[in-house]
């Protein structure tokens, strides 16, 4: 089951500690592979999509 919706924003938190986390846009979710949930998203600071599992994604504070 998916967390997030198409069109939601979130906070995309990357693994790696160098990658600066911003806010994304979910362009879809994908199937979910075993356990794991995953989404294509967008970021506001990058100019293209990157598939990223749930657990990467937090929704953004109002």
């Amino acid at each position: 089951m998916h967390k997030f919706k198409a069109g939601e924003r979130v906070l995309y938190r990357p693994a790696s500690p160098w990658e600066r986390g911003s806010s994304a846009e979910i362009i879809r979710p994908l199937p979910v592979d075993g356990t794991v949930a995953f989404y294509r998203v967008r970021s506001e600071a990058e100019q293209f999509e990157r598939v990223v599992p749930e657990e990467r994604l937090a929704p953004l504070p109002h």
